[in-house]
């Protein structure tokens, strides 16, 4: 459609899907109502100054689908960011934004993002043409939603557009590439 969906992803009851778009609406989440019916939920309106170039890339459910989290493109280092919300029922809401690009080198972009089976890991497959830190590995703090930084890997290529974990969260691969 002309919003541009980058991808589709279902929670893993199947009772949820959420897709990012490049523009505006930027997300849309739907929820299982009865059999293969799904209705759209709302969301808090997103319009981010920084974010209508080129929007929202990434997005996973976390492993109970009580959390969701999505990460941006931009073309600003400023405002590449990774937002979590909860989903509670027929509400979407978001509850913290965090910006990964503070660190060293031009972040343009989470071009995919992975919750360890415990959700208290996220990890970032990024852009960054400076300094090759294109696998970032997020603290989640479920008590306050509060993100934090634990490592950022210096993987050698300048774009990861694929980062996976094992269950426990102790071991990260990746996929990428320099042009």
């Amino acid at each position: 459609n002309a919003y541009e969906a980058r991808e589709a992803v279902f929670s893993r009851d199947a009772n949820y899907y959420a897709i990012p778009y490049r523009n505006s609406p930027y997300l849309e989440v739907y929820r299982r109502t009865t059999g293969d019916t799904f209705t759209k939920l709302s969301a808090t309106a997103y319009s981010d100054a920084g974010m209508a170039t080129l929007g929202a890339q990434a997005i996973q459910f976390s492993p109970t689908g009580r959390y969701l989290a999505v990460g941006y493109v931009s073309t600003q280092i400023t405002t590449t960011k990774v937002s979590i919300f909860t989903v509670n029922g027929n509400t979407l809401t978001r509850v913290t934004d965090f910006y990964p690009g503070n660190g060293t080198g031009a972040h343009s972009g989470v071009f995919n993002l992975e919750w360890s089976e415990d959700e208290s890991l996220i990890f970032l497959g990024m852009t960054n043409v400076t300094s090759n830190e294109t696998v970032i590995v997020l603290q989640f703090n479920k008590s306050n939603n509060a993100l934090s930084v634990i490592t950022r890997v210096a993987t050698g290529v300048a774009y990861t557009n694929k980062v996976n974990a094992n269950n426990y969260g102790d071991e990260v691969i990746y996929g990428g590439f320099t042009q």
